[in-house]
């Protein structure tokens, strides 16, 4: 994961684009969201991990088993108004899994974006605050 923060226009006065890395291919990027003055940071268990017996396991702990983090999200990824606060609802996020966690969001109308392993392949869950910022932009 990590954070960026977009402070109005990039050099061409455009609204400025940042990528979504995709867990499949840390060199790919999944989505593209439009940032003008906004925040956005990604959580998951893609980048730091390990896996014992088959079973994958996180570099984030959940507070109430003190355990890593074993659900199917791979990638949460929150736009908010600063970095703190797009990384405190990302890792919260992560730890809550991919239903509660959604639920979570949709009901504070946040904008995320997850990545949900299903057997052999991913599937992208947005809410539709989110959706928004994959719009064309000028």
């Amino acid at each position: 994961g990590g954070e960026a923060r977009a402070k109005g226009n990039n050099e061409r006065g455009q609204i400025w684009r940042v990528g979504v890395t995709s867990p499949e291919r840390v060199d790919n990027i999944q989505k593209v969201v439009w940032l003008q003055n906004k925040a956005i940071a990604t959580s998951g268990d893609y980048f730091n991990y390990y896996e014992m017996d088959g079973k994958r396991y996180s570099h984030t702990i959940d507070p109430q088993t003190g355990k890593p983090v074993t659900h199917k999200l791979a990638s949460v990824t929150v736009v908010s108004d600063n970095c703190m606060t797009a990384d405190g609802f990302a890792t919260a996020i992560d730890v809550m899994g991919p239903e509660r966690g959604f639920q979570f969001a949709a009901e504070r109308k946040l904008p995320v974006f997850m990545i949900v392993r299903e057997g052999e392949i991913f599937v992208e869950k947005m809410t539709p605050e989110f959706s928004e910022m994959l719009k064309t932009k000028k």
